[in-house]
Formats: C-alpha cells, structure tokens, sequence
C-alpha cells in the first residue's frame, strides 16, 4: 500500500503560513504529526510519499501531482483549525464534495481521533470549509481517497495542551496508523 501524507502549510520567507496560538504554530505540528505517523506507516511496511517533507512551503498543485505520480492508494492532508472564538474545540475532517468513498475513510480516521479526547465536529464537504474547494482534495479525490483533517484548534487552551503533548501525538499517529493500514484499506 501508498499513501500520500501532505503536512498542511509551509514556512514562505522564513515565516509559517498556517494558524499560531496558544505558543503554537500550525505548520510545525502538521509536519511533527505527519513524521510520526510516517514512522508507523513505515514499521507497518506501508509506503509513504510527503508531499511536505520539511518547513518549505510546497505548492498546492505540486502535491496532488506528487502523490498521483507515485500512484498512492490514500491522500491525507493534517491541518490544525483555529477560530477568533477561543472556546471553538474539536476534530473535523474534510472530503471534496459529494465524493462518498473519502468521506467514508475520513469518517474512519475521525473516529480514531475522538478516541483520544477532542470533541467530534464531524465529516465535512469541502465547499463547507472556509476555503471552499479546497486543492488538494479536488486534486486527488479521483484518483484515491482523499481527506482534510483539521485535528484540534491551536487556539482552545485544551486542544492546544494535547497538541504539544508528545505521548499523545504518539499515540494518535500509531492508532491512525492501525485504521490506515486496517485491511478494508488494502489493496
């Protein structure tokens, strides 16, 4: 098995693109979640291509292509959500819209997620997150299932606690690594 594991965002000039709160920064801990659950992946003997292997900035577009090219069965984007509402908490993932198939599988890694204590906010089109039609799921939902995870608010002071915890970063890549490479997953 492939998979595809994008870490949301990029440093562009030295500076983080994503969402910061609580002393945190959301491109440092997609790439910290997206590392480790590679580490499991890996150990589990499943191939995995990053989209964004380091701080760069990568290109929308280039990372869809990257993982159609090296012909990956699941695309999974980590992004960390934030709100100007400091009491907005939870997990949701996304999946291009009406593209059942990965809505299913994102349902499958929400359900993991949970179990490590945030609040489910459910599985989501696309066209309903604020980037409507979002690229890198409208880039790859026809060629594998395709999901936008959003794993807790950098901006709740209790989702933000789990996030820096490194136990629980542990934990929550080895349990998505089980349900990934579950054997509904596999070719």
């Amino acid at each position: 098995m492939k998979i595809a594991l994008d870490a949301g965002h990029g440093y562009k000039a030295n500076s983080p693109t994503g969402a910061r709160g609580n002393n945190l920064i959301e491109d440092d801990l997609a790439l910290k979640i997206v590392h480790k659950l590679r580490w499991y992946l890996l150990q589990a003997g499943v191939e995995v291509t990053l989209t964004r292997p380091d701080q760069a900035f990568v290109a929308l577009g280039i990372r869809g292509t990257l993982a159609k090219s090296k012909q990956c069965d699941m695309f999974i984007s980590i992004h960390i959500n934030a709100s100007s509402n400091s009491d907005a908490s939870g997990v949701e993932a996304l999946a291009a819209e009406n593209d059942h198939h990965s809505a299913d599988f994102a349902k499958k890694l929400l359900d993991v997620i949970v179990q490590h204590g945030l609040k489910r906010r459910g599985v989501k089109w696309d066209s309903q997150s604020q980037h409507s039609k979002l690229r890198v799921l409208r880039d790859t939902y026809k060629a594998m299932p395709a999901a936008l995870l959003e794993i807790g608010f950098i901006t709740n002071t209790c989702d933000a606690a789990k996030l820096r915890n490194e136990k629980w970063l542990d934990e929550l890549a080895n349990d998505l690594a089980d349900v990934i490479n579950s054997p509904q997953h596999t070719k």
